[in-house]
């Protein structure tokens, strides 16, 4: 057994849910500042600044310290969802 740092990132905060069932070992959980995009396009091709449009992507992370074997480590990032952005470290 190894232990391992996990740092993942998703757009969508209940994937979070889904990895914390998916890891069997005791684990500690950290949670890492959400990181915002915000994009403003004006509507009108125009004069008219007035009439604009507002989009914001959020990013949420997490970390997590855990210990996992090798072969359990490998069926535990082939279950997670593909939207997620996975990192691994010893430590």
């Amino acid at each position: 057994m190894k232990h391992y740092q996990l740092k993942i990132t998703t757009n969508n905060i209940k994937n979070f849910i889904f990895v914390e069932k998916s890891i069997k070992q005791p684990f500690k959980k950290i949670y890492l500042p959400k990181q915002i995009k915000q994009f403003v396009f004006i509507k009108s091709p125009h004069v008219n600044s007035a009439s604009k449009e507002h989009f914001k992507l959020s990013k949420y992370s997490r970390l997590y310290y855990t210990h996992f074997s090798i072969s359990s480590l490998g069926s535990f990032l082939t279950s997670l969802p593909n939207n997620l952005e996975v990192r691994i470290k010893n430590y």
